[in-house]
């Protein structure tokens, strides 16, 4: 027995089996590598664009206890610290600091793009976090470490001075003293440099791309005199001697001031962690990131039917040595062992390669979900990679595991069939399709249980807001139609058969029976086809109508000639006009009427949301938005004017399980204000939502911000070019305000410059999944050559040509994708009618419109029929080879 111990029957058997089989091997290892690397990949990215963000909130913080902000709007009067006197007045001894943190755009002022150095430009455009502090006493919050002092500590407090990291100066290859171009809301001014921080603690937050200043001076050049955005408090680390009595830890002692800070500030103002704001942030984009993810997996479950395929193609090959090996005394259990152990390394193997793969991967996957989650979520661009290393072993237990998992069931299925039995040609073949002609249910019943289990996975709501429950049952309902797949496939090849006898003749008719009598291994090809088809085309028929709904709501809800913002490029945070540009604006020639609107964050139910203002009278008389209800949009402003009511938006009311007609309570800075919903409107701007009210509402409960806009929609007089007012309007601003002035045409091509941006990543999981099934079919016809090698040499022996061989294999190619797309577009397209009424309404809270890419279907069908075909000109070229008389030996 000592032969047959584990090192020497690797080394002498499996190792030489695998090398030999190498071209089988290495489609495996590459299914296995694609699929650990794209969930690595996509797990990365993810972990990236949240990890960042988190360590940057953390190093602002510092050591702070709690932060007051508002609940009604961005900014707080700063009158408010009065109230917090207490805090080192009655023995508490506790400090607090007002900040502000907003955010300027890097923008080199008068200088033409191909002037600017490469490391200027590439940061044109960019967000630039600013942090406006006490410069007095702040170090007791956030301490930075110096790379270059300012020669003069007063420069602190100048206005228009600025310290930026050492990273940031490096980039832009500034000093101390130089000047730093910015863009602040819509104003173009130019600071000057008094000081560069170190790149490490604070100096690292934000990727190193942060400005600070103090907070006197960020008032005035943020146009936020007398406001701020949060309050920081720090208590001591010790309970106050004067305190010991009442309070018998820290713990109690915080608790105790966290009551009292409650108590005491007015009732929009929230006391909160800093940890707050990451849970937020990461509650936003999770449904973004978690359907990532979901999607992600798919190309690992083709990787399951070509490992599966890969390793029932093995033991049907070596039966025989099976057979043998037990025959010679080799226990059924060091049988499996082996065996196990071979699929274990090929797991081991591919998911190493993945995991490489994966990392390089993850600098492309960074950039697409780096890129939406700073547009459409943080406003901050992700850099770099963020290595997670459990990030990374995870993707590695998840490849070996699905391998073993894929690969367990056709090793212990081959080293359970008797010796006597294993050695004989194709008889487990029969012996499988005995049995299961005996059991015609059981497929069938299997296929059943899935489909019920989706049938009741639909029904079920989302969990904390990701629809866990529709993926089970966009799996459950996959995984179903791959378990007919033997059941139908017979039916299948006879309504094939005449077609092809007529059109292929003889060895048309061979080639069909080849396929029939391997109906395991034809079936798992089709399937894992299937699956990476019917996923493609589901999720191309959701984003093709997610994209129709867009244009369509774009084209009905975008009445105005022209729209203004603020210059950036990124939509997450709405900066700011000067309410004087609105004077300027309505002098332009050609302006029929302008509607100055307002976007701001508030908090509804301890979920950020954002409140839009804008002024009803002109979207009476001029706007249009898609009711919920069919009303027209005059009617609807109409009664909102009358009874100071708001309006909705799909998400928002989905979200928090709101109609018509009832009343909603929001936080003010006059207390809480109720107020009538008249309508609900769709709206793809935000997941988050939206409430709307007129103007004159909102200065009645927001009187202190009722000036404040964020933008301007324009209409222009009938028979005028927008693109002379726009033009005119470009040239009457003052040469230091920079506005981001676009016609109706230009603000859609952006729209979907964004949308078409956010999805790109998807895309790449099409492209990656379909990859992994063409291998399958690859990986399937190689098998089936070297398993039919010996027919071939007796069909060349009674006269087939080398030609003939080839149209064989080829034929057989294309039968299975097209047998694998067909069922893949019928199913997806099935699928992506789920998606997009179900798994789309409990992500983003909106209804879209089903919309069918009727061409975009037929090209995936010729595109995976002509990949098929050029894939089987390989196993073609090699049935010729392996044309040999020693393949007859064995007859």
């Amino acid at each position: 027995m000592s032969i047959f111990s584990p090192p020497s029957v690797w080394v002498q058997y499996s190792w030489r089996h695998l090398w030999q089989h190498r071209l089988r091997t290495l489609l495996t290892l590459m299914g296995i590598a694609l699929g650990v690397a794209i969930v690595l990949a996509i797990q990365l990215a993810n972990h990236t664009s949240l990890a960042k963000f988190k360590q940057s909130i953390s190093l602002i913080s510092g050591q702070t206890d709690f932060i007051i902000r508002p609940t009604t709007s961005n900014t707080m009067d700063e009158e408010v610290l009065n109230n917090l006197n207490w805090i080192w007045e009655e023995g508490a001894y506790g400090q607090f600091t007002p900040v502000i943190e907003t955010l300027a755009i890097y923008m080199p002022a008068n200088k033409r793009k191909e002037n600017i150095p490469p490391g200027q430009r590439a940061l044109m455009g960019t967000s630039l976090p600013v942090l406006g502090v006490d410069m007095a006493t702040d170090a007791q919050f956030r301490p930075f470490i110096w790379k270059e002092k300012p020669a003069d500590n007063l420069a602190l407090f100048k206005p228009n001075h600025i310290i930026i990291t050492e990273k940031l100066a490096t980039d832009l290859s500034l000093s101390v003293n130089d000047t730093l171009p910015l863009l602040i809301n819509d104003t173009q001014a130019k600071l000057t440099i008094a000081g560069i921080m170190a790149s490490n603690g604070l100096g690292k937050a934000y990727n190193g791309h942060l400005a600070i200043m103090d907070i006197a001076n960020a008032q005035i050049l943020f146009r936020l005199s007398g406001k701020i955005h949060r309050i920081e408090i720090l208590f001591p680390a010790f309970v106050p001697p004067t305190l010991a009595a009442t309070h018998t830890s820290r713990n109690h002692f915080i608790s105790a001031q966290k009551k009292r800070l409650a108590e005491t500030l007015p009732a929009h103002l929230t006391v909160t962690t800093p940890q707050l704001k990451d849970q937020q942030t990461e509650a936003l984009v999770s449904s973004f990131q978690l359907n990532l993810t979901a999607l992600s997996i798919i190309a690992l479950l083709v990787a399951m039917f070509l490992i599966y395929n890969t390793m029932s193609m093995a033991m049907l090959r070596r039966r025989g040595d099976i057979g043998t090996l037990r025959t010679l005394g080799l226990s059924r259990r060091s049988v499996l062992q082996l065996y196990l152990t071979e699929v274990a390394l090929l797991g081991i193997i591919g998911s190493l390669l993945g995991v490489a793969l994966g990392l390089a991967l993850a600098i492309i996957t960074v950039q697409g979900v780096g890129s939406t989650v700073e547009v459409l979520y943080t406003g901050l661009p992700t850099v770099g990679v963020e290595i997670d290393i459990w990030k990374v072993i995870q993707a590695f237990v998840v490849g070996v595991s699905i391998t073993l998992a894929a690969g367990a069931i056709p090793v212990w299925e081959a080293t359970h069939v008797p010796p006597a039995s294993a050695t004989r040609r194709g008889n487990h073949e029969r012996q499988v399709d005995q049995w299961l002609a005996q059991r015609p249910w059981l497929l069938p019943v299997i296929s059943g249980i899935a489909f019920l289990g989706a049938w009741w996975a639909s029904f079920q709501p989302p969990i904390n807001g990701f629809p866990l429950f529709g993926h089970a049952c966009s799996f459950l309902l996959v995984l179903g139609s791959a378990f007919l797949m033997p059941v139908i496939l017979p039916t299948v090849f006879a309504l094939f058969r005449p077609v092809i006898k007529a059109t292929c003749h003889w060895w048309g008719d061979i080639a069909l029976l080849q396929l029939e009598n391997t109906l395991g291994r034809t079936s798992v090809a089709v399937a894992s086809l299937m699956v990476a088809v019917a996923m493609a085309v589901s999720l191309s028929v959701m984003i093709y109508s997610f994209r129709e709904t867009v244009h369509e709501w774009v084209a009905t809800s975008i009445t105005s000639d022209i729209w203004i913002e603020a210059d950036g490029k990124n939509v997450s945070t709405k900066r700011r006009l000067d309410p004087a540009v609105i004077a300027i604006i309505a002098n332009i020639k050609g302006v029929k009427a302008l509607d100055p609107f307002l976007e701001m964050p508030i908090t509804y139910n301890n979920q950020a949301t954002k409140l839009a203002v804008g002024d009803f009278s002109i979207f009476r008389d001029y706007g249009q938005l898609n009711f919920l209800s069919g009303e027209s949009t005059s009617h609807v402003m109409a009664r909102a004017l009358k009874t100071h009511g708001v309006v909705i938006t799909e998400p928002f009311a989905n979200r928090h399980n709101l109609s018509v007609n009832q009343t909603i309570t929001l936080p003010s800075p006059n207390g809480k204000t109720s107020l009538p919903i008249v309508g609900i409107y769709k709206d793809f701007a935000s997941e988050r939502g939206y409430i709307t009210m007129d103007r004159q509402t909102f200065a009645r409960y927001w009187p202190a911000d009722s000036d404040a806009l964020t933008g301007v929609a324009l209409y222009v007089n009938d028979g005028i070019d927008a693109g002379q007012v726009r033009l005119g309007i470009e040239q009457a601003l003052p040469p230091t305000t920079k506005l981001n002035v676009m016609t109706r045409q230009h603000l859609r091509e952006e729209i979907f410059r964004i949308f078409d941006n956010t999805f790109s990543i998807t895309y790449a999981l099409h492209a990656i999944a379909l990859t992994v099934a063409v291998l399958g079919i690859l990986n399937t016809l190689v098998a089936l050559i070297l398993e039919s090698r010996h027919e071939f040499t007796i069909l060349n022996y009674i006269g087939a040509s080398l030609a003939d061989c080839r149209r064989m294999v080829r034929l057989q190619g294309v039968l299975l994708g097209f047998l694998g797309t067909l069922f893949g577009v019928l199913i997806g397209c099935g699928l992506s009618v789920y998606l997009v009424r179900v798994i789309n309404m409990q992500s983003f809270g909106w209804t879209v419109d089903m919309h069918w890419p009727w061409l975009l279907l037929l090209e995936t069908m010729v595109l995976m029929l002509v990949t098929a075909w050029v894939v089987g000109w390989i196993p073609a070229t090699m049935a010729t080879k392996t044309i040999h008389p020693s393949a007859l030996r064995a007859e």
